[in-house]
């Protein structure tokens, strides 16, 4: 299982989706139940790791927040700033990924105007949720083969941890099938 970190206040590190852990208070985690007993050791562990990547989610959502004080032209490629419309609905994408545990390793300003989600792993694939200025949001999976794919961001929340499971899920593979 990954930990669950925070380096500094802006580049949090991406978190298991606790799929392999089979005790009695993952489930309990998954349906968002937290108990306040603890009833071994194992289950201390996972309630810490869990109280710690609730804490990941919180500092990814003010970083969200702390880029609308980015400036025009912050690249010097004349970018724009994010808007609220664009924070807003980074912040509704990672309501979306607090609910399965995944965690992008960094939430920065998009070149082409928005907020970028970023997501790494410890194999050959990745990804990034764009949250345009205009309202639009997409998923971007890709590998370091260079092989893609584009998926829009659903509208509906059912639709929308369907997605977040194939990010988990595509995380974990080794990249794009060709």
């Amino acid at each position: 299982m990954y930990s669950a970190t925070v380096q500094d206040a802006y580049v949090p590190e991406i978190v298991d989706t606790l799929e392999r852990t089979a005790t009695p208070v993952s489930a309990l985690t998954r349906l968002g139940i937290l108990p306040e007993a603890r009833t071994s050791s194992a289950d201390s562990q996972i309630l810490d790791c869990l109280r710690s990547t609730m804490n990941v989610f919180d500092a990814l959502g003010d970083a969200t927040v702390k880029l609308l004080d980015t400036p025009a032209n912050w690249n010097s490629y004349d970018s724009p700033p994010p808007t609220a419309v664009a924070v807003k609905n980074a912040q509704n994408v990672l309501a979306a990924l607090r609910a399965k545990l995944v965690a992008p390793e960094r939430v920065l300003p998009s070149a082409e105007g928005g907020v970028s989600l970023i997501f790494v792993s410890d194999t050959i694939s990745r990804a990034a949720i764009e949250n345009f200025n205009g309202g639009e949001s997409f998923v971007l999976l890709y590998d370091l083969n260079g092989r893609s794919d584009l998926v829009e961001w659903p509208a509906t929340a059912e639709e929308q941890l369907h997605v977040v499971e194939r990010i988990a899920t595509h995380l974990r593979s080794n990249g794009l099938a060709a």
